[in-house]
């Protein structure tokens, strides 16, 4: 399995372990395996934790790749204007869940050595590209929301403060902080950093250029048009596929689920070449129906609190790319299946 597929299956994981999951029963403990990867630490799950408050959740896993965090994405439509819309379009960093991924960096960071990977999924993969530029550590997007004019400004308060903090002028500077107006620039600083959890004498340097940066999505996705340049991604399977947001809408082609299967279907062309896109002759039929409560119900798939059943459907199929290790109810073929078998299946037996 190729690295980045297995950070887009740990990505989608994130929404179906701890607090209110998609998929439940699936457990967060430390030990657990998913695949080949382990949970080696996580955020709060407790009602009154401030994580919980601030609708933030993250998993660290031990990998063959190396140790990897993953933070999960917007998980209730009351984040979108919260969190979501005052990062991506306000360019805003001092949001609670900011502040979160970083300490939570902090904590899984301490003592090792070898570089940490860090991942998500929407949200979760600008909390990624955000904490990774700030650590200068290696990310992989998934289908992240702009990310990047809320890490510039931030470094514009970084560079401004280390440039009056120890002058005259620190107790009248001000700067500009989206949503806030004109601050103090060494007081909201100091709040900020150490909100972050970084050390006021041990402040990183902050680069502006992403490297090591990896950022993928799904053609079409809603967040796609909304990225800045500052925020790089690239389609998966471009070119080979038709535009996603133009066969199941851009809601849906923002889905974890889906662009795991994608990425899957990518990384078999890559291996095998054109014979492994032979599902892309049904694509209008196939992944609409990966999207039809009807048909995940005949497929078994039970909704939960967090999740209808098509969810459900698509997070089992996505999960089953995983072929060694710990896997997801024992089955590593349903991708095979829908790849080889998925217009048989589909269009002869569920679709009308």
């Amino acid at each position: 399995m190729t690295k980045d597929l297995l950070l887009a299956i740990l990505s989608m994981d994130t929404y179906n372990r701890g607090y209110g999951p998609g998929i439940t029963g699936l457990s967060d403990d430390l030990g657990t395996q998913i695949g080949t990867a382990t949970i080696s630490n996580r955020t709060s799950s407790l009602a009154n934790s401030p994580e919980v408050a601030a609708g933030f959740y993250a998993v660290a896993y031990d990998t063959e790749y190396g140790k990897v965090i993953a933070y999960r994405g917007t998980d209730s439509g009351l984040e979108l204007p919260l969190v979501d819309w005052p990062i991506a379009f306000n360019d805003d960093y001092d949001e609670a869940q900011v502040h979160l991924a970083n300490r939570f960096y902090n904590d899984v960071s301490a003592g090792v050595a070898e570089p940490l990977i860090l991942t998500g999924h929407s949200l979760g993969g600008a909390l990624a590209g955000f904490t990774g530029l700030v650590n200068s550590e290696p990310i992989v997007a998934v289908a992240p929301i702009d990310f990047g004019p809320a890490f510039l400004n931030f470094k514009g308060l970084i560079d401004q403060y280390l440039l009056v903090k120890d002058t005259p002028q620190a107790s009248t500077d001000e700067i500009f902080v989206p949503g806030k107006g004109n601050v103090n620039t060494v007081q909201f600083a100091v709040e900020t950093l150490t909100a972050m959890g970084i050390d006021l004498n041990d402040i990183p340097t902050l680069q502006t250029q992403l490297t090591n940066y990896t950022g993928m999505h799904l053609s079409g996705e809603i967040a796609e048009t909304a990225r800045s340049a500052q925020t790089p991604s690239t389609p998966i399977l471009d070119g080979f596929l038709q535009h996603m947001g133009s066969v199941v809408g851009p809601i849906d082609a923002h889905s974890a689920s889906l662009t795991v299967i994608v990425k899957y279907a990518e990384d078999e062309f890559l291996a095998q070449g054109a014979s492994a896109l032979h599902f892309t002759t049904i694509t209008e039929e196939l992944f609409p129906a990966l999207f039809d409560e009807d048909i995940a119900k005949l497929a078994g798939a039970v909704a939960t609190p967090n999740a209808d059943a098509n969810d459900i459907m698509r997070d089992a199929i996505a999960y089953s790319a995983l072929d060694e290790g710990s896997l997801f109810r024992g089955s590593s073929c349903l991708l095979y299946d829908i790849k080889i078998r998925g217009k048989l299946l589909l269009t002869n037996t569920y679709l009308p």
